[in-house]
């Protein structure tokens, strides 16, 4: 589906198939979400690759993103007897659709900013995001 004129229509010949088999007056319950972009995907990959570089702490790009994950309040918490262990969420396709990827992307910038690279501009930021994506710049 996407949106034309304010109204939802289908975008390819499957989903107006399935639209056609609903008769008029049928009151419908629709979930839909927003597929995720690759483009958007590969970017934070990117963002990681910057802020990987620029530290220390962490041994592998896996550990930054797990520990950037719990930092951003995108984990469970698993309790072992008394204990409570934070288990990161995916950020997977599957586990994310678009809209929910931008919001945990802009929480990590965020974070970025204020905690890991606090004398580093947005703008920065995001030039050197751009130069490992177009090849300028090699990633980690």
């Amino acid at each position: 589906m996407e949106a034309r004129n304010g109204r939802l229509a289908p975008v390819d010949t499957i989903g107006a198939d399935s639209l056609d088999a609903v008769p008029v007056g049928t009151v419908l319950r629709v979930k839909w979400s927003r597929p995720r972009n690759a483009g958007h995907h590969r970017k934070f990959f990117a963002l990681l690759n910057v802020v990987f570089k620029a530290q220390s702490r962490f041994a592998t790009l896996d550990d930054l993103l797990d520990a950037i994950k719990i930092a951003t309040g995108h984990y469970t918490i698993w309790r072992v007897g008394d204990r409570e262990i934070l288990r990161p969420k995916s950020i997977s396709f599957a586990a994310m659709d678009q809209t929910a990827f931008e919001q945990f992307y802009e929480r990590v910038v965020a974070l970025i900013l204020e905690t890991i690279l606090p004398n580093v501009e947005r703008a920065d930021l995001d030039a050197e995001v751009h130069e490992i994506l177009e090849g300028r710049r090699p990633a980690a």
